[in-house]
């Protein structure tokens, strides 16, 4: 069962490394939007069935998942935040 253990605050820099696109519904309009600027905290999961595999959730203001991404360690999960979104290791709450 998968399991949240930290939490950190996340805003997207003005010129971030990454941007997270989602795609809109068929019409008129353009076919992807930029989903970036929505993230505001960053919670990693451990993922609880032994293969010591992690995942970086993405959420919006309101606790909606924008986006996930799966790790293989923890020490990759922390990374991934810092690089995207400056998260330094002080920065992260346990929440076990």
């Amino acid at each position: 069962m998968p399991k949240i253990i930290f939490q950190a605050e996340a805003r997207a820099q003005e010129y971030t490394k990454v941007r997270f696109m989602r795609r809109n519904p068929e019409g008129p309009g353009p076919r992807f939007s930029d989903v970036t600027s929505r993230i505001a905290r960053l919670e990693i999961e451990e993922q609880g069935d032994g293969s010591g595999a992690y995942a970086l959730l993405r959420l919006d203001s309101g606790g909606e998942l924008v986006w996930r991404t799966a790790h293989l360690s923890l020490e990759e999960t922390r990374w991934q935040g810092r690089f995207e979104f400056g998260v330094e290791e002080t920065d992260w709450r346990a929440l076990t």
